[in-house]
């Protein structure tokens, strides 16, 4: 609320209610040479208490997904009724990282071979946590090498006197 045409009585201002920890009066041009003169000054209202759980949805890998490259971008969302805070995610049960994003979020991983899973988990402004998403992917290396084979005997133009040789 900005008010800049105060005539030093009584203010009776309303507005719409709105989370918040603190509430300040800030004067920006004094009314007389004596400087500010506050008699009373009040906040009414409920304290809002944040009892909602946020939520976390990991949207890739999806389940069950097979790549064959190493280095994956895992992405999700996260949702509370008052606004995300943080969201980690680890893989396969090691250190949390804070991906960027608050509602809409990715992170750049490195899998291991074979099978790979990623938790995801999201905080509000109130500390409050959701439930840990899962998501198992995995990680397969392709053999793109075409294989060869070399014969080494017998030998190019070698004759045989036998019936059976040894190749």
């Amino acid at each position: 609320y900005s008010k800049s045409t105060g005539n030093g009585s009584l203010d009776d201002i309303v507005f719409t209610p709105t989370a918040a920890r603190y509430v300040r009066m800030y004067g920006t041009q004094r009314g007389t040479v004596w400087g500010y003169s506050l008699w009373e000054f009040e906040v009414n209202g409920e304290a809002i208490i944040d009892t909602t759980i946020p939520t976390v949805t990991i949207v890739a890998p999806t389940a069950g997904q097979v790549v064959t490259t190493p280095t994956f971008t895992t992405t999700g969302t996260a949702a509370d009724n008052l606004s995300v805070s943080a969201v980690r995610i680890r893989l396969n049960s090691g250190a949390w990282q804070t991906a960027t994003g608050t509602t809409s979020w990715s992170l750049g991983l490195t899998l291991l071979q074979g099978s790979n899973t990623i938790d995801a988990q999201s905080f509000d402004t109130s500390n409050n946590a959701s439930t840990v998403a899962s998501r198992t992917m995995t990680y397969t290396v392709l053999d793109t090498t075409i294989p060869t084979v070399a014969i080494t005997a017998p030998m190019t133009g070698e004759t045989f006197t036998s019936s059976s040789i040894t190749v």
